[in-house]
Protein backbone atom coordinates (compact mmCIF):
# COMPACT_ATOMS: atom_id res chain seq x y z
CA UNK A 1 0.00 0.00 0.00
CA UNK A 2 1.38 3.39 -0.94
CA UNK A 3 2.13 5.27 2.28
CA UNK A 4 3.75 8.63 2.83
CA UNK A 5 5.11 10.53 5.82
CA UNK A 6 4.24 14.19 6.18
CA UNK A 7 7.35 16.34 6.31
CA UNK A 8 5.64 19.75 6.19
CA UNK A 9 2.25 21.45 6.50
CA UNK A 10 3.34 24.70 4.85
CA UNK A 11 2.75 25.95 1.32
CA UNK A 12 6.20 27.61 1.31
CA UNK A 13 7.76 24.15 1.52
CA UNK A 14 6.20 22.98 -1.76
CA UNK A 15 9.25 22.60 -3.99
CA UNK A 16 7.53 23.38 -7.28
CA UNK A 17 6.25 26.96 -7.32
CA UNK A 18 3.40 26.17 -9.75
CA UNK A 19 2.22 23.43 -7.37
CA UNK A 20 2.09 25.65 -4.28
CA UNK A 21 -1.39 26.83 -5.26
CA UNK A 22 -2.63 23.30 -4.48
CA UNK A 23 -1.58 23.61 -0.84
CA UNK A 24 -3.09 25.62 2.00
CA UNK A 25 -0.87 28.24 3.60
CA UNK A 26 -0.85 25.91 6.61
CA UNK A 27 -2.54 22.52 6.25
CA UNK A 28 -3.50 22.20 9.91
CA UNK A 29 -5.20 18.86 9.28
CA UNK A 30 -1.79 17.32 8.49
CA UNK A 31 0.56 16.16 11.22
CA UNK A 32 4.29 16.36 10.55
CA UNK A 33 5.82 12.90 11.06
CA UNK A 34 2.50 11.08 10.64
CA UNK A 35 2.13 8.29 8.08
CA UNK A 36 -0.79 8.51 5.65
CA UNK A 37 -2.25 6.00 3.19
CA UNK A 38 -2.48 7.34 -0.37
CA UNK A 39 -5.91 6.60 -1.88
CA UNK A 40 -5.18 8.06 -5.29
CA UNK A 41 -2.82 10.23 -7.27
CA UNK A 42 -3.31 12.76 -10.02
CA UNK A 43 -1.39 15.17 -12.14
CA UNK A 44 -3.08 18.55 -12.35
CA UNK A 45 -1.51 21.30 -14.39
CA UNK A 46 1.83 19.48 -14.20
CA UNK A 47 1.64 18.93 -10.41
CA UNK A 48 1.59 15.49 -8.82
CA UNK A 49 -0.91 15.32 -5.95
CA UNK A 50 -1.79 12.61 -3.40
CA UNK A 51 -5.35 11.90 -2.23
CA UNK A 52 -5.22 11.47 1.55
CA UNK A 53 -7.91 10.95 4.15
CA UNK A 54 -6.91 13.63 6.64
CA UNK A 55 -10.26 14.79 8.01
CA UNK A 56 -12.95 12.55 9.48
CA UNK A 57 -16.06 14.17 10.96
CA UNK A 58 -18.96 12.19 12.33
CA UNK A 59 -17.62 9.00 10.80
CA UNK A 60 -17.51 10.54 7.30
CA UNK A 61 -14.17 10.88 5.51
CA UNK A 62 -13.34 14.16 3.82
CA UNK A 63 -10.30 13.34 1.65
CA UNK A 64 -8.05 16.08 0.29
CA UNK A 65 -5.43 16.44 -2.46
CA UNK A 66 -1.91 17.51 -1.46
CA UNK A 67 1.32 18.21 -3.41
CA UNK A 68 3.79 15.34 -3.16
CA UNK A 69 6.64 17.56 -1.99
CA UNK A 70 4.99 17.83 1.45
CA UNK A 71 5.69 14.09 1.94
CA UNK A 72 8.27 11.35 1.67
CA UNK A 73 7.32 7.86 0.53
CA UNK A 74 7.75 5.14 3.14
CA UNK A 75 5.94 2.29 1.31
CA UNK A 76 5.86 2.39 -2.49
CA UNK A 77 3.48 -0.56 -3.00
CA UNK A 78 0.27 -0.01 -4.97
CA UNK A 79 -3.04 -1.86 -4.60
CA UNK A 80 -3.47 -4.35 -7.45
CA UNK A 81 -6.98 -3.01 -8.10
CA UNK A 82 -5.76 0.51 -8.96
CA UNK A 83 -6.33 1.83 -12.44
CA UNK A 84 -4.55 4.53 -14.39
CA UNK A 85 -5.72 6.88 -17.13
CA UNK A 86 -3.88 9.59 -19.01
CA UNK A 87 -6.01 12.45 -20.34
CA UNK A 88 -3.87 14.25 -22.94
CA UNK A 89 -6.66 16.62 -23.94
CA UNK A 90 -7.55 17.26 -20.27
CA UNK A 91 -11.12 16.26 -21.02
CA UNK A 92 -11.47 14.52 -17.65
CA UNK A 93 -11.94 17.44 -15.30
CA UNK A 94 -10.36 20.72 -16.32
CA UNK A 95 -6.62 20.72 -15.75
CA UNK A 96 -6.42 17.03 -14.78
CA UNK A 97 -3.83 15.29 -16.96
CA UNK A 98 -3.71 11.85 -15.34
CA UNK A 99 -5.35 9.96 -12.49
CA UNK A 100 -4.59 6.66 -10.83
CA UNK A 101 -6.38 5.00 -7.97
CA UNK A 102 -9.62 3.14 -7.40
CA UNK A 103 -12.03 2.65 -10.32
CA UNK A 104 -14.49 5.52 -9.72
CA UNK A 105 -11.69 8.00 -9.06
CA UNK A 106 -10.10 7.20 -12.42
CA UNK A 107 -13.16 6.70 -14.61
CA UNK A 108 -15.71 9.17 -13.28
CA UNK A 109 -15.14 12.93 -13.55
CA UNK A 110 -18.30 13.36 -11.45
CA UNK A 111 -16.84 11.29 -8.60
CA UNK A 112 -13.46 13.02 -8.82
CA UNK A 113 -15.09 16.47 -8.73
CA UNK A 114 -17.59 15.30 -6.11
CA UNK A 115 -14.79 14.58 -3.65
CA UNK A 116 -13.48 18.11 -4.05
CA UNK A 117 -16.98 19.60 -3.81
CA UNK A 118 -17.83 17.42 -0.77
CA UNK A 119 -20.74 15.72 -2.55
CA UNK A 120 -22.27 13.21 -0.11
CA UNK A 121 -22.55 10.43 -2.71
CA UNK A 122 -18.87 10.80 -3.66
CA UNK A 123 -17.80 10.86 -0.01
CA UNK A 124 -19.84 7.72 0.70
CA UNK A 125 -18.26 5.96 -2.29
CA UNK A 126 -14.80 6.96 -1.05
CA UNK A 127 -15.68 5.60 2.40
CA UNK A 128 -16.78 2.29 0.85
CA UNK A 129 -13.53 2.01 -1.09
CA UNK A 130 -11.52 2.77 2.04
CA UNK A 131 -13.44 0.14 4.04
CA UNK A 132 -13.06 -2.49 1.32
CA UNK A 133 -9.35 -1.81 0.99
CA UNK A 134 -8.92 -2.31 4.71
CA UNK A 135 -10.54 -5.76 4.48
CA UNK A 136 -8.40 -7.10 1.60
CA UNK A 137 -4.85 -8.02 0.84
CA UNK A 138 -5.08 -5.92 -2.31
CA UNK A 139 -1.67 -4.35 -1.88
Amino acid sequence: MLKVICKSQRRVDVAELRCAKYASTIAEELSVGKTYIVYGQCIVDGCLLYLLDTVIRGGVSYPNWYPVSLFTVCDAGLPTSWKFMYYPQREFSGLVEAVWGYDALVTSPEHYSGLIERDLKALEMFGQYKAELGKTDDY
